[in-house]
């Protein structure tokens, strides 16, 4: 792989982002977010009482939560249009729907659904620093039958799981139409882990492989600076920068420069949200995010600051800009992705992983593998699974279960035993009534 560059932009604010519209109800949302490049801001907790209580429809819209939820409903959130981006979606009971291409997520907080987040249609989405905890699917990449992928097609492609939490689901992450990259990310406490699809097209990560910035390669970090006095002495580092070998490419400014300005922010609003995410929380600039690695600064953790990376020096910044481009070479080369499941922790749950395809991955800890597997190379503490995991759906329940209809993701299905036991109840009960009948006559 070429050396990679160090990419610092110089933004004097987020000129970018328009006026924000706050909304406080379900029907005001989804009127605000029709506008396409809107910037709305939910000012009150909703609940749900139709089908979909806030729906996107306009193309580049941005949702912030602002710590506010989603409640009741079968569909809590729903996007219909292309560059979305959601900053910290609260949703409890109803699903979220993600039907367009290029749809970032972050820190998003869904409970409580049959279906956490259900992308079908849905090309180059983007989940970072989430947590989902579900009763039947947590993450359903197409609409799975019965717990298992029918591999029609892959209507999904380029999905990417960064950072992310799934648990408490009886399918973690069903990846049926959608073949994603996930890194670093933990799907524990479920009946079964991952699911993976077979004969789907190559995982990618279209921020790190395809950013479609002239000069931009895997390992570049992204540097935010609003202009502000702190941030003058962070760009006063870049002479040691530059004489310790890296290569600097600058956010060009200027009305000759807005194609290029925005082309910037694009990258910065659909890669690397986290590194504005911070704004308007004290200390919050300047910021640094490496898309290799899905590393940050500085980033918000509720109200507060959490500060990953203290880079107070020239030789921090390019001490981070080096542990960019390692990232780059061990994820992503010589192939963009080299290995399309990394770092992750698969235990805890019935079953870890189901695989119709083989896999490579590189620092995953799994356990119980059926298939091909993810390339499991560290062993799941040896733990016993707590009595409130779901049961796993197995094979002949899987293919007993009916194609899903239009709009539905079922359940997988009900394990034998319990088939059984519930038969067994259903048939004593009928017993008894006809005794009690008898006697009566008698």
């Amino acid at each position: 792989m070429r050396p990679l560059p160090l990419l610092l932009l110089l933004l004097p604010g987020l000129a970018a982002a328009g006026p924000r519209t706050p909304c406080d109800g379900c029907e005001a949302c989804t009127t605000a977010l029709a506008t396409p490049g809107a910037e709305v801001e939910l000012t009150a907790d909703l609940t749900a009482t139709g089908a979909a209580c806030v729906v996107v429809r306009g193309a580049g819209a941005t949702f912030n939560s602002q710590g506010h939820s989603i409640t009741g409903g079968s569909v809590g959130l729903r996007v219909e249009a292309p560059d979305v981006l959601l900053r910290r979606p609260i949703l409890r009971g109803g699903r979220l729907e993600v039907a367009a291409a290029r749809t970032t997520l972050l820190a998003a907080d869904l409970q409580g659904a049959d279906v956490g987040l259900l992308a079908d249609g849905a090309p180059a989405l983007r989940v970072v620093r989430s947590t989902i905890q579900a009763k039947a699917v947590g993450i359903a990449l197409g609409r799975p039958t019965g717990g298992t992928c029918p591999g029609t097609g892959d209507r999904s492609p380029g999905a990417v799981l960064r950072r992310v939490t799934v648990r408490g689901a009886t399918v973690g992450v069903a990846a049926c139409e959608g073949q994603p990259l996930i890194m670093d990310s933990t799907l524990t406490g479920n009946g079964l882990g991952l699911l993976l699809g077979a004969g789907l097209a190559a995982p990618t990560d279209p921020c790190v492989c395809a950013p479609g910035l002239e000069g931009v390669s895997p390992g570049t970090t992204l540097f935010f600076s609003s202009g502000c006095g702190g941030c003058q002495v962070h760009e006063g580092f870049l002479p040691d920068v530059l004489a310790q070998g890296q290569d600097v490419l600058l956010r060009k400014t200027g009305p000759e420069s807005k194609d290029a300005t925005a082309a910037f922010d694009a990258v910065i609003r659909r890669c690397a949200p986290e590194i504005t995410d911070a704004i308007g929380i004290p200390g919050c600039v300047p910021n640094y995010a490496c898309l290799a690695s899905g590393e940050v600064a500085k980033r918000r953790e509720g109200d507060r600051l959490a500060v990953d990376h203290s880079l107070a020096s020239a030789a921090d910044v390019a001490a981070f800009a080096a542990q960019c481009r390692a990232a780059a070479d061990a994820r992503f080369a010589p192939t963009c992705p080299a290995t399309p499941l990394i770092g992750n922790t698969v235990c805890g749950n019935r079953v870890d992983v189901v695989a119709g395809a083989a896999l490579p991955g590189a620092q995953n800890a799994c356990g119980t593998v059926q298939g091909a597997g993810p390339g499991c190379d560290t062993p799941c503490p040896a733990a016993p699974i707590p009595a409130d995991v779901p049961a796993a759906p197995t094979t002949a329940a899987i293919g007993d279960t009916p194609p899903a209809t239009a709009g539905e993701v079922p359940r997988p299905g009900l394990p034998p035993w319990l088939v059984f036991v519930a038969g067994a109840l259903v048939v004593g009960i009928l017993g008894l009534g006809w005794a009690r009948r008898q006697r009566s006559r008698g």
